[in-house]
């Protein structure tokens, strides 16, 4: 048979009037109580070792997650294999373009209408909005607007 008075049970009081009549009550029935404050910081509990774990294992789920959505993106964590491409500082200019007479001839009067719009809009025309260059690849279609770019300043 177990003896109920050695035995211990912890508990949580109720807010403040109903604990009251709770302590009142169980004094009546010649139960022992002791109460303890466990409030040892202003959020009401103590952190223990389990609860910093948690929060340890999520932080390092998110950054988990955080590395591979970037590397499903394509992005690069590190900023050492940057490349830069930016201008060479060498403009080109339509001498080094080899071949492709036709559209280089085309693309002197876009230049020319670049350079002179005046003697352009007498005439009515208007300035154009792009030029598109078509062809296979290795064809020089980079290196003519490279070109176009150089000579029209």
């Amino acid at each position: 048979v177990r003896k109920w008075s050695l035995m211990r049970f912890y508990t949580v009081l109720p807010p403040a009037p109903l604990s009251q009549s709770l302590l009142g009550d169980l004094e009546a029935a010649n139960v022992h109580v002791s109460v303890e404050n466990t409030m040892h910081n202003g959020r009401g509990s103590r952190m223990g070792l389990a609860d910093v774990l948690q929060i340890a294992f999520y932080g390092l789920l998110l950054l988990l997650l955080v590395l591979q959505l970037r590397e499903m993106a394509g992005g690069k964590t590190s900023s050492s294999d940057a490349v830069s491409i930016g201008n060479s500082g060498d403009s080109q200019n339509f001498a080094e373009v080899a071949g492709c007479d036709e559209a280089k001839a085309e693309l002197q009067e876009v230049v020319d209408f670049l350079r002179e719009p005046e003697k352009y809009e007498i005439l009515g025309a208007r300035a154009p909005r792009g030029v598109l260059l078509t062809g296979p690849p290795g064809t020089g279609k980079t290196l003519l607007a490279r070109a176009v770019a150089g000579e029209a300043g």
